[in-house]
């Protein structure tokens, strides 16, 4: 855990680097593109890890109910990630985030994962989900807008 929050305050700092500079088409291609793919994982990852050892260590979550943490979670998740696409327009980012969201969607409602026992978080995940999108839309519009 310790060694990913390592990496993940490394990489805050290269995406703050990078947004600084002008880049050419290239540029953004082959070296923000990588670490802004690589900033969302990892961000995805602390949280997940975070979230694991927490349990790992008996930790009751102030005797709320599992299916509410993991809500609040992923409320959590949504505001860093909506708060990080906006602040750093970075729209890779934040399909990282979406990808990832996907995942936790499929992992519910499949029948060899939860079998959409918790619609709590379900609904939650959905709406996550439809909030990043309108977030990528934004981006989209407001990036064509800027260079029209």
């Amino acid at each position: 855990m310790l060694l990913m929050v390592v990496i993940l305050v490394c990489l805050i700092i290269i995406n703050q680097t990078i947004n600084k500079v002008n880049l050419q088409f290239s540029e953004k291609l082959f070296i923000r593109l990588p670490f802004s793919i690589y900033f969302g994982w990892i961000t995805v990852a602390t949280i997940a890890n975070a979230t694991t050892l927490l349990v790992s260590l008996g930790w009751d979550g102030f005797g709320i109910s599992e299916p509410t943490w993991t809500v609040v979670i992923i409320i959590i998740g949504l505001i860093i990630g909506i708060v990080t696409m906006l602040k750093n327009r970075d729209i890779a980012y934040g399909l990282v985030i979406i990808w990832a969201y996907i995942g936790i969607l499929i992992k519910h409602t499949s029948a060899s994962g939860y079998a959409s026992q918790y619609n709590g978080v379900i609904t939650t995940v959905i709406v996550s989900i439809v909030l990043l999108i309108f977030v990528e839309a934004y981006l989209l519009i407001s990036r064509k807008r800027s260079h029209s």
